[in-house]
């Protein structure tokens, strides 16, 4: 996480550490309160978001350095695509991993071995 990051977003809110989910909802990909309410009830939310009191009447709060981390994540997200389209980084294709094999023990209760059954 960025600090500068971190300091933009406590100018923005006053210094506070905590701020309203309502407050931050220009940072998050939902319209209303309700909908990003129900997205933290599901824990859907891009942003961990908290109460202080168990009553559901409490808004949800979120805490500036977590929303910080989500800002630099989605940049760098960003910054890795845009050089992907550009072609300017080198693509790397994931090679699948190769089974190893255990040499003891069968793979289910039949007779054949876990190596018997790959090669087969």
């Amino acid at each position: 996480m960025s600090s500068k990051t971190l300091f933009l977003l406590m100018a923005e809110f006053e210094g506070r550490a905590t701020v309203k989910l309502g407050d931050v909802l220009h940072y998050t990909n939902f319209k209303t309160l309700a909908e990003a309410n129900k997205a933290a009830n599901m824990g859907e939310l891009m942003i961990p978001a908290f109460r202080m009191a168990q009553s559901q009447k409490s808004p949800y709060l979120v805490h500036l350095e977590d929303l910080a981390e989500a800002i630099d994540m989605a940049r760098q997200e960003a910054k890795d695509r845009a050089l992907l389209l550009s072609g300017k980084t080198h693509v790397v294709i994931k090679q699948p991993k190769k089974q190893t094999v255990e040499q003891s023990g069968p793979l289910r209760r039949g007779r054949r071995t876990q190596r018997e059954a790959i090669s087969a």
